[in-house]
């Protein structure tokens, strides 16, 4: 490639060689597409405006011949980008006599999207997540939480098409009693509304209405060993299996003295329900292996280098199939099968 300042024959000279690369998702910054044509300048650090440049090809490569020694790096970019940091962008770069140096740099979209969250009886709706996700893919690209005035900003978008949602990465919860809901007004992908980002173009004002929280309702139950004994401090969790969510928000609690416990669902979602009774106890290393023999329940070890050793052992386990919530409260019995 051509560069702007000549290098004299006399001088020892490196090469300075890499990539510039567009990111297309928050998730995993490996996911990428070059990105051509952007002019490169190489600054001599300590001289009096000794640069050089060179412009990345349409695969987003470029090479440079230089003279030897220590150069600040700048690219200019256009004015919707902006460098990306990365752990392997570099801003200053030393070339030494007959070297080879690589630099890669990463760039990420200045488009945004932003709005307001509203509930549906048309309040500001704060400290809930917002999810862009890539329409093509139906990857989650990136998420912004809302502040106080229901407001969010999902930044740093490249071009393409993209749907809003609430709760699609998550089962709803306690703080976020909504199910799966898209932009403008949907519940499944196929009929939310698709926005299309385009280079320096940003959305801005979207109002996203959100339906009626799902209503809670009491799980009530016991725990009992299989002799009929109550089980205390039994661990008690259940599990939103409604939707093929990414995080699926468990709610928990622990069995009173007589072996009873209390938990809210939501009406009409499906749930796991499990419980577990863990006995944590001193053990020597031959008592731990022989608890692991037995058992193969040991899911904590405080130290792995000299007994005793405090473990955490399952001594009780049972679990409950697929349920769904009705507007009545339900009620289980529930009997621990011992270790």
């Amino acid at each position: 490639m051509d560069y702007l300042q000549n290098i004299s024959a006399d001088k020892t000279e490196g090469i300075i060689f890499g990539e510039l690369n567009e990111i297309l998702s928050y998730r995993k910054d490996d996911e990428t597409k070059p990105f051509g044509t952007i002019k490169i300048k190489f600054h001599l650090v300590g001289s009096e405006g000794k640069f050089y440049e060179t412009v990345t090809d349409i695969n987003g490569k470029y090479e440079i011949r230089i003279s030897a020694g220590r150069y600040e790096i700048n690219l200019v970019l256009p004015e919707y980008a902006q460098i990306r940091e990365l752990g392997s962008d570099r801003n200053e770069i030393e070339v030494k006599p007959n070297g080879c140096v690589k630099a890669r740099f990463t760039i990420e979209s200045k488009s945004k999207i932003s709005g307001k969250l509203t509930s549906f009886e048309e309040k500001p709706v704060a400290n809930l997540t917002i999810e862009l996700i890539n329409f093509d893919t139906k990857e989650w690209t990136t998420s912004a939480d809302t502040n106080g005035e229901g407001n969010f900003s999902l930044e740093g978008i490249s071009s393409g098409k993209y749907l809003i949602a609430i709760n699609r990465e998550i089962s709803p919860h306690a703080e976020s009693p909504y199910p799966t809901f898209y932009y403008s007004n949907a519940y499944t992908p196929v009929k939310a509304k698709v926005l299309a980002i385009n280079l320096r173009q940003n959305i801005e004002n979207l109002i996203f209405q959100l339906p009626s929280k799902l209503e809670e309702q009491t799980i009530t139950g016991t725990v009992v060993w299989e002799n009929g004994k109550p089980a205390p401090n039994t661990r008690v969790e259940i599990e939103d299996t409604t939707e093929n969510t990414f995080f699926r928000k468990e709610r928990v609690t622990e069995t009173d003295s007589s072996g009873k416990f209390v938990l809210k669902g939501f009406v009409g979602r499906s749930y796991n329900l499990k419980a577990k009774f863990e006995k944590y106890e001193d053990l020597t290393e031959e008592e731990a292996k022989k608890e692991m023999s037995i058992s193969g329940k040991i899911s904590y070890v405080t130290s792995a280098d000299s007994p005793p050793r405090y473990v955490r052992i399952t001594r009780g386990e049972a679990k409950i199939e697929p349920f769904k919530v009705a507007n009545k409260t339900i009620s289980f019995k529930i009997v621990l099968k011992e270790k």
